[in-house]
């Protein structure tokens, strides 16, 4: 049984993770113009920018969803999942050059994604047996999803 042992280990690191993505989502939409414009320059390299105004939808979608479905309990895995694919594009994209100025502040902001990433990671897999076997079903909030059954003596 998960229950109250799994409130402090998976749900409260569950909340303080969905919280960053849902205020980045909520900060994205009340900044749209100056978020596309970022996302532009970021797919300009590979000469994608002209999606900046989808590819900046499709990362307010992955933050809001996967932020509420992971806040939630609700289908936890796929919400983390959808947060890993979005950080690991954006960390991809925006902190990998390290030289120069800002060199040094875009390497801790790599490994402060990278860091968010494994913790993330640990809710998209769902590593423990009592979890895997809570994960199978409904969207009850307990330690990862599933409504915990009720026994009767």
């Amino acid at each position: 049984m998960c229950g109250h042992k799994c409130f402090g280990a998976r749900v409260i690191p569950r909340v303080f993770l969905s919280l960053l993505f849902l205020v980045s989502s909520i900060n994205f939409m009340m900044h749209f113009a100056d978020m596309t414009k970022t996302v532009s320059a970021g797919l300009t390299p590979v000469g994608l920018s002209g999606l900046a105004v989808l590819a900046t939808l499709l990362a307010i979608a992955f933050q809001l969803i996967g932020g509420l479905l992971l806040i939630s309990g609700c289908k936890t895995s796929l919400g983390a999942w959808m947060l890993v694919i979005f950080l690991t594009l954006a960390t991809l994209m925006y902190h990998t050059k390290w030289t120069g100025a800002g060199g040094t502040m875009q390497m801790l902001a790599f490994l402060e994604n990278i860091a968010v990433i494994g913790g993330l990671l640990h809710y998209a897999t769902c590593p423990c047996k009592e979890c895997r076997e809570h994960c199978q079903g409904s969207c009850q909030s307990n330690c990862c999803g599933k409504k915990e059954e009720t026994k009767t003596a």
